[in-house]
């Protein structure tokens, strides 16, 4: 077991950490922008879309935007920093002329910087195996109506029960194979079916699970952010490319393969009735390659496509543009091999601290 996963060395198995604290989920608005609210030199503009930035002998003076149906324009007096996550920070910046040249070129947007934005878009990819148990999990049971509405209650008054937590709760980064350096895989093990919800008295529950989430934390397969057009208001052409390349398939095949070793293993023979994963221990190459293609699905977490070292500098600036930082997770060269959360909440602070301080 590993105390903290978060620590020096996340290898072997964890209780899952969750960002809840007295029955209630913290985040980025409860902890930092709702204590700051009231303060004079914060203004937040909700229904606001940006279109694109206002640049100016090679500098960053503002931004435009819509809201309620009319244009608008911010002008910064110091600095524009971008916040809008790995995909519509990379479509931000194109739109103003900040990215491939040749793809701005093919829009009619003009060049203001030639640089690889929105290229080596990362997620992490994973797959679920699943074993049907004996009977239904706990969990489960406490998801009948008349249970849920009480512990609904439980969980918003004095904040304890079932529903003032996280469900299931175990985690653990592991080594696909012989010759990996570092943990590639990271199984979440929920330990309750996936298919559990609230059901009545008069009705049996779905059946009972328990089941594995198989990640894959250090993927060579990369995606591009690509505009459609020149229209802000359209959505980006977003291509992930996962399991393009064949090292990432092999990989989440070990990753599969284990996971089965240890859903079958004996000591969970006592909680199970079946598997619904395929083939068994027999399953070959080609059928689990398929399983993996066929179930396999983003764990949003997506990032590296302003990454530092190729669009930005190491303090977070955009290359050749003055006044333009970039302060999210497409900033990252490359995801870290976890949950990137906390990572991009470091980098938040440690920006701010450095602005603060001058």
């Amino acid at each position: 077991m590993v105390e903290d996963y978060n620590g020096p060395s996340s290898e072997g198995m964890s209780r899952l950490q969750y960002s809840v604290r007295r029955g209630r989920r913290s985040n980025s608005a409860t902890e930092y922008l709702k204590p700051a609210r009231k303060r004079r030199n914060l203004t937040v503009l909700t229904g606001a879309h940006v279109t694109r930035l206002v640049l100016e002998g090679g500098r960053a003076t503002g931004v435009e935007y819509r809201r309620g149906g009319r244009k608008c324009r911010m002008e910064a007096r110091q600095r524009v920093i971008l916040s809008l996550g790995a995909i519509n920070t990379p479509q931000l910046l194109m739109l103003s002329g900040i990215g491939p040249a040749d793809h701005l070129r093919q829009l009619g947007l003009p060049v203001h910087a030639d640089l690889p934005v929105g290229e080596g878009l990362e997620d992490h990819l994973a797959f679920p195996m699943v074993w049907e148990r004996n009977e239904p999990d706990p969990f489960h049971m406490f998801l009948r109506f008349d249970r849920a509405a009480f512990n609904a209650l439980r969980g918003w008054f004095p904040r304890s029960g079932p529903m003032a937590g996280m469900p299931g709760g175990l985690t653990a980064f592991v080594r696909s194979g012989p010759g990996v350096d570092e943990p590639d895989i990271q199984l979440v093990i929920p330990l309750m079916s996936p298919e559990a919800d609230v059901w009545w008295p008069w009705n049996r529950p779905a059946r009972g699970a328990y089941s594995l989430k198989v990640n894959l934390m250090n993927q060579r397969s990369r995606g591009t952010v690509r505009l459609r057009s020149a229209d802000p208001t359209a959505r980006p052409a977003i291509r992930y490319e996962s399991l393009s390349d064949p090292a990432d398939v092999e990989t989440m095949r070990r990753g599969y393969r284990l996971s089965l070793a240890l859903g079958n293993s004996r000591a969970m023979a006592s909680f199970r009735k079946g598997s619904t994963v395929i083939g068994g221990e027999h399953a070959t190459d080609e059928a689990i390659d398929a399983y993996i293609r066929e179930t396999s699905f983003q764990q949003y977490h997506p990032g590296c496509t302003c990454a530092m070292g190729k669009v930005l500098e190491p303090d977070l600036s955009v290359r050749g543009i003055k006044g333009l930082s970039v302060v999210d997770a497409s900033a990252m060269p490359a995801l870290p091999r976890g949950n990137i959360n906390a990572v991009v909440m470091m980098m938040a602070l440690a920006t701010a601290t450095r602005l603060a301080d001058g």
